[in-house]
Parts: structure tokens; sequence; C-alpha cells
């Protein structure tokens, strides 16, 4: 018998749910460069593209078109699916370690300000800016929140391979996340040619490590799965 079968559960559906995302991501990248490029070989203007999205006024649809509008849709409903996962496996796990569950909360508090940010965005852009500063704490406390709740299983079973890549992960987390709100702040105060170079530089920089980031907090959720499939009472 497992000696934490719901962290178990929990943890694999959270791994899961991530590989989706990635597999989205990449997914969406090749679409829109897919678009871009049928859209140019179709003459299909952009703001053709928006009268459609917005009064639903007819257009010739091709079968390039056609194909583009089923991946597209393939992809919001993995997204939803991706997000299902996700919930499930916070409250799952939730039930053998309480850190998961304030990962769960935040997960609620992004979702709703990611919606709450696109509503402002067309009548309030300042309101929605501050929103987006929520969101992105938001997204940073559940991926926080997962890794913790993984060290302090790692620690009762006593795993530290497993802990010291969490936490070697938190901090990479923490780190990326410190240089993204340093930028931001530098880029509303710096104006000149150098200045803004030397911010997109950074952000650049800080774009690989996120990536490397991403990659090793899905190697400390691998791990933890086999960690927790292996732990018997």
């Amino acid at each position: 018998m497992l000696k934490y079968p719901d962290a178990a559960k929990g943890v694999g559906r959270i791994f899961v749910s991530e590989i989706m995302a990635l597999w989205i991501a990449v997914s969406a990248l090749v679409l829109l460069i897919a678009a871009l490029v049928v859209l140019a070989f179709e003459d299909i203007s952009e703001e053709i593209i928006i009268r459609w999205i917005r009064t639903g006024e007819s257009i010739h649809l091709t079968p390039a078109l056609i194909v583009l509008i089923v991946a597209g849709s393939t992809l919001i409903i993995s997204a939803i699916a991706a997000v299902v996962l996700l919930v499930s496996g916070l409250t799952r796990a939730a039930k053998d370690e309480k850190l998961f569950k304030l990962s769960f909360l935040f997960l609620i508090i992004a979702v709703l300000s990611a919606i709450a940010e696109f509503i402002f965005s067309r009548f309030a852009p300042f309101v929605a800016d501050g929103i987006s500063v929520l969101f992105l704490i938001s997204r940073f406390l559940i991926t926080y929140y997962v890794l913790m709740g993984i060290n302090n299983l790692a620690v009762k079973l006593d795993r530290n391979d497993v802990s010291r890549i969490a936490l070697r992960c938190r901090n990479l987390i923490c780190f990326t996340y410190i240089v993204v709100a340093c930028v931001t702040f530098l880029s509303a105060l710096i104006q000149n040619n150098i200045g803004i170079m030397i911010v997109n530089s950074v952000i650049g920089i800080n774009l690989l490590l996120d990536i490397v980031c991403y990659f090793i907090y899905l190697v400390a959720l691998r791990r933890a799965k086999k960690m927790l499939k292996l732990a018997k009472e």
C-alpha cells in the first residue's frame, strides 16, 4: 500500500498537465508560423480577420484555413483539459500535503486575474496592467507551492535527491521572477537607446533561464511522481 496515495495520483496528474502545456506551447508556435504563411499566400489581411472575429462576417474558407481553424480549436480544448487536469491534481495531492492547497488557491486567482485582464484591456488598460502583475505573482506562487509540497514529501520520505532538485528549481524560479520585476521597473525609468538595449538583452537571457527552469520543474515533478509510487507503508 502506498504511503501517500493521493499525493502520488495528484503529482502524476500535475506532471501530465505540464507535459500537455509544453505540447500546447510548441504546437501554438508551429500553428502561428503556419497561420502567417497561409494568410500571406491566401492574401487575407489582418483587418478581414478582425472583422470576421468581431462581426462574424463571412470569408472564403479554403482547405488551409479550415485546417488552421480546426487545429486552433483543438489547442484551445487541449488547454482547457490541461487546466482541469491541473486542478484535479492539486486538489488530490492536497489531501496528503497541505501546500498543494495553497497552489490550488493561487491557480484560481491566476485564472480570475487572466479573465479580468482580458476584460479591462479593452476599456481600462492601466487597470489591466495592474491585474497582469497579480497574474504573474499568482503563476509564480502556483509553481512555488508545488515545489515546496514536493520538498515536504521528499523530506518525510528521506529522499534528499528529490528535495534537492525541488529546492534548486525553487531558487532558480525566484531568481528569474526577481529579474523580471527589476527589468520591468528599470524599463519604465530608462528611455535612452543603450539602456533599452541592455534591458532587452537581460530579458532575452532571462527567457532562456525561464525555459531551463521549466524543464528542471518537469524533472522535479517526474522524480516526485516516481518517489511517491515507490513509497510504501
